[in-house]
C-alpha cells in the first residue's frame, strides 16, 4: 500500500472509533462489489470488529460470500450478515448501541443505505461514511456539503432533518499501475483489452505493458 493509501485507511479507522467510542452508529454506503468489502477488511485489521459489531447488508453480502469462498476477505464477514426478510435490519436500525453498517447504494439514491441513512439522520452522534464517487445529482453529494440541521431528502422518502456528519473517504476500486502490470504478469493472458480510461491513459498502459495490449470502444 502507498502512504497515502495508508494514511486514509488510518483516518477512516480513526474517524469510525470516534464515533462509535462516543456511543453513536455509523453507515459505511459504498458499492457492493468490492468497495464495502475492502471496507470491512480495513476494519477487520484495525481491530474495530474485535471492539463492535460491524454488520454487511444488501448486495454486499452475496458478493461477500464469494469473496470470502477464493479467501479475498475473511470468512468471518459472513457471520454478519444481516439477514434478509427479517427483523434484523429494523433491530439495528432502532438498537441503541454503537455499531457499524456497511450497505450500498455508494451514492445513497437506493439500496438499504438509505433505509439506515433515514433513520439515522436526526441525531447528531451519528456518522455516514461516502466510499465512492458522489454525483451531484445524489443524496449522498447533498449531504457532504449539507449543515447540521438541514433539511435532507432520501429519495422518496419524506425530507428529514439531517444533524449526523457526513464524511467522504475514497476507497478506489481501481489499481495503481504496479498492480495491473502484476496481474497482466501473473495472469499472461493472450490479448489484454482496455475497456474504460482516457485516450492517452490507455495509451500510457499500451507503452507500459507492451503487446497484445489493445484499446476498445462502444
Amino acid at each position: 500500500r502507498s502512504r497515502n493509501r495508508q494514511d486514509l485507511e488510518e483516518r477512516f479507522v480513526r474517524d469510525v472509533l470516534r464515533t462509535l467510542d462516543a456511543g453513536g452508529k455509523v453507515l459505511v454506503a459504498g458499492l457492493a462489489i468490492g468497495r464495502l468489502q475492502e471496507a470491512f477488511a480495513i476494519l477487520k485489521r484495525a481491530g474495530v470488529t474485535e471492539r463492535y459489531p460491524v454488520f454487511v447488508d444488501g448486495g454486499a453480502c452475496e458478493i461477500a460470500k464469494i469473496y470470502a469462498e477464493h479467501g479475498a476477505v475473511d470468512e468471518a464477514i459472513v457471520e454478519q450478515f444481516v439477514k434478509a426478510r427479517s427483523d434484523m435490519r429494523w433491530n439495528l436500525i432502532s438498537a441503541t448501541e454503537p455499531l457499524v453498517v456497511l450497505a450500498p447504494n455508494g451514492m445513497l439514491k437506493g439500496g438499504p443505505a438509505v433505509t439506515y441513512g433515514f433513520h439515522w439522520a436526526r441525531s447528531p452522534e451519528n456518522l455516514f461514511v461516502l466510499t465512492s464517487y458522489q454525483d451531484p445529482c445524489t443524496p449522498g453529494y447533498k449531504l457532504l456539503g449539507a449543515s447540521q440541521g438541514s433539511t435532507v431528502n432520501f429519495l422518496g422518502r419524506t425530507p428529514v432533518v439531517f444533524n449526523a456528519r457526513a464524511v467522504q473517504y475514497s476507497l478506489s476500486a481501481h489499481i495503481d499501475n504496479d498492480g495491473r502490470r502484476q496481474v497482466v504478469n501473473r495472469l499472461k493472458p493472450r490479448t489484454t483489452l482496455l475497456a474504460h480510461g482516457s485516450e492517452r491513459h490507455m495509451d500510457f498502459i499500451i507503452d507500459d505493458l507492451g503487446s497484445n495490449v489493445f484499446k476498445t470502444s462502444i
